[in-house]
Formats: structure tokens, C-alpha cells, sequence
């Protein structure tokens, strides 16, 4: 059962912030996390110079132990290939001989960090799972990730950077018998949904979303104290339902399904102890 989130109790960031696109809020906020962002690539076939970007990711810790956390599906997708890297603030690191966690009811990996990273003497930057008292959510979100169209790397340019996008939601419909949430989101041209770009985006238009795949679903939240605004992870985009239902999906996390099932009094589908 499909419920909007006209039930949820809580604004949006434009109803907060009526001037919220023209003020760059959401890229602000992606911003200042944006050493959390991780992308994966694969070289392009029959190709020694390219590399394509073929899907999105972030770092988390889950339970304090860090992770690269990506949709399942991505990395199987890359299990045969010869050569498979993954992109953390700015540095290529082989995606090779390392620890992957699935859960495949909700498609999750969570990639235990290479030691190359472990010992590299890097501060990273992390997203957490710890639940907050003093922050209130909003009905707004966004998917932030790495559309492969727009990130190609040529070894004769390496000093060209990624392009992240922003895809920013101010409605949402929660999927009670899987805890999916679902944007909707019709690509045809003229007769799909609008999306507005903030001012300070280097994409003035709606990219393919190839590689998007495993991108951050990031809830704006509001500090009850000092109104200042920040981020947190509610789930991982995998889909885009572009036939029937014409929607973005992404899986949600323990706690924002834990909090919405309660505010709707609706029993998980997965039990108690689903992850």
C-alpha cells in the first residue's frame, strides 16, 4: 500500500523556506558532506584510456563500524569485471579483495573499508546512524549521486572532477509492505515532471540516471534549537520505475521505517530486528 506523505507529520523545506531553490539550500547542504560521497567506476569496454562512472555511493558508519554503503545491485554488476575501482575524495582505490555485506531484501551493500583507506592517515568523512534528539525532519528530500552520463574520466584529462546531482523532493509515498519510499518522477519529454535546478548547479538539466544507482536518499532536517539545517540518511536510491509507475525507489534504513511505521501504526514487514 502506497501512503503519501500528506500523512507525515511534518513541512516541507519549501514551506520553511519559501526562497529555498533560489538560496541553493540543498546544495549548501550536500556540500559541506561532500567528502562523504563515494562513485564507482569500470573501464570502457574496448577502451585503455576511459573510465565510466557506473554507479553512486557514500560513507556511513553503521553501528560505529565505517562502511562504504552502495545499492547491491551495483556491485554485483561489477563482480566480473576485470578492473573495478570505487572514488573517495578525489583518490581511485581498487575495489578488490574486500568485504561486502548484502542485504538482499532491501538490495544494501555495505563495503568494509580497504586497508589502503584504513591506513591512510585521511580523516573521512562519515554519515551515521545514530539517532538525534535535538534535529526535526521535514518532508524534504534528496538524492545526491553521480550520473554516469556526466562523469567520464579520460586519462589524458585526469585532472577533471565529478559532477554530482541533486534530485530534491518535497513529497514522497511510503510503501508499507516493503518500507520502500517512492518519488515520483516521469522522464518524458514535455510531459514529465518538472525539475527545478538551484542556481549553483553545474547541471542546468535533467541528466540520464545511470550511475545514480546506490546514491544517498538524504532528509533535510532542522535543529529544534538554532533552525540550522542539516542531513541525514534515510535510505539508498536503486530503481527507476520509468513503465508503469513512473517513480524513483529507494530502501529505506531501520530508523526512518521504524519512526514512519509508528507515526502510521503500521507493523514491519520484515519483524522487529529487520536491517
Amino acid at each position: 500500500m502506497l501512503i503519501p506523505s500528506f500523512y507525515y507529520p511534518y513541512p516541507s523545506i519549501i514551506d520553511l523556506y519559501p526562497d529555498g531553490i533560489e538560496d541553493n539550500i540543498a546544495s549548501q547542504l550536500t556540500d559541506k558532506w561532500d567528502r562523504a560521497f563515494v562513485s564507482f567506476h569500470a573501464p570502457k569496454p574496448n577502451s585503455k584510456k576511459e573510465t565510466l562512472t557506473v554507479g553512486s555511493g557514500f560513507l556511513m558508519l553503521i553501528n560505529n563500524n565505517p562502511y562504504i554503503v552502495t545499492a547491491g545491485h551495483v556491485v554485483e554488476g561489477m563482480k566480473d569485471l576485470d578492473s573495478r575501482y570505487f572514488r573517495v575524495e578525489r583518490q581511485m582505490y581498487p575495489f578488490e579483495n574486500i568485504a561486502v555485506h548484502y542485504n538482499s531484501e532491501q538490495d544494501y551493500a555495505f563495503i568494509e573499508l580497504p586497508e589502503a583507506m584504513l591506513y591512510s592517515g585521511k580523516g573521512f568523512v562519515f554519515f551515521s546512524d545514530v539517532s538525534r534528539t535535538d534535529i526535526s525532519p521535514t518532508s524534504s528530500m534528496i538524492i545526491s549521486g553521480y550520473p554516469a552520463t556526466k562523469n567520464k574520466f579520460h586519462k589524458d584529462r585526469p585532472s577533471k572532477g565529478l559532477q554530482r546531482f541533486n534530485f530534491v523532493h518535497h513529497y514522497f509515498e511510503y510503501n508499507s509492505q516493503n518500507e520502500e519510499i517512492h518519488f515520483p518522477f516521469d522522464s518524458r519529454q514535455g510531459k514529465g515532471t518538472t525539475v527545478r535546478t538551484e542556481p549553483a548547479s553545474t547541471l542546468t538539466s535533467v541528466p540520464y540516471l545511470e550511475g545514480m544507482s546506490g546514491a544517498p536518499v538524504l532528509q533535510i532536517m532542522q535543529n529544534i534549537h538554532t533552525k540550522a539545517l542539516t542531513l541525514r540518511v534515510v535510505g539508498i536510491f536503486k530503481e527507476h520505475r520509468s513503465k508503469s509507475e513512473k517513480c524513483l525507489v529507494a530502501s529505506t534504513f531501520v530508523l526512518f521505517a521504524e519512526e514512519i511505521n509508528s507515526i502510521l501504526n503500521i507493523k514491519s514487514p520484515f519483524g522487529e530486528s529487520a536491517d
